[in-house]
């Protein structure tokens, strides 16, 4: 009886992780290294279905194991699928930052140069001035962002320059585009 009691354990563990490792690689198909980034919307309902597909290849492992077994051993590989999205989240979040920072920098340093120009030709030197000094530390920031990853000890300033563009993004980019849209 303790062959038949391990054998139908260690069936239920290979399907466990028969099953994590396809969860891991269809979802890695939806957002893998390579992938660019999603909607967190998109990505939860991507996970839904993955994680429904893994759950039916594990249930489709026929086992001799006691049922209250086999639900723990769903529950752990439920659990541990949960973890995975969560780090294919920070995966996803960190994605943003790619896009997002370069858009917000550009976007103020473009403002700025326009503004500066059309003030300038209207008479307004002193605003113009201040606009241009605005548009070179802009410059300054998205070279900085640019390089800073060739760089080895300056991750902090990445992360404030990725900070501060959020806060542009966040609360005068998205306030504009959604008032246009």
């Amino acid at each position: 009886m303790e062959n038949t009691e391990a054998n139908a354990d260690a069936t239920n563990l290979e399907s466990a992780s028969v099953s994590r490792s396809q969860y891991i690689r269809d979802m890695g198909e939806v957002i893998g290294g390579d992938r660019p980034y999603v909607h967190p919307n998109w990505l939860e309902e991507q996970h839904q279905r993955c994680l429904q597909q893994a759950e039916q290849l594990f249930n489709q492992t026929k086992t001799a194991t006691d049922p209250e077994i086999r639900k723990k051993d769903l529950s752990e590989l439920r659990e541990g699928l949960e973890d995975a999205y969560e780090n294919f989240k920070q995966q996803n979040e960190i994605k943003t930052h790619a896009t997002r920072t370069p858009a917000a920098l550009l976007s103020v340093l473009v403002v700025a140069y326009l503004l500066a120009k059309v003030l300038d030709v209207i008479g307004f030197t002193t605003v113009a001035f201040l606009l241009n000094v605005v548009t070179f530390f802009f410059l300054v920031l998205a070279l900085t962002w640019l390089l800073v990853p060739y760089t080895e000890g300056h991750r902090n300033i990445s992360n404030s320059i990725n900070e501060l563009a959020d806060f542009i993004w966040d609360y005068m980019l998205c306030v504009v585009y959604t008032r246009a849209a």
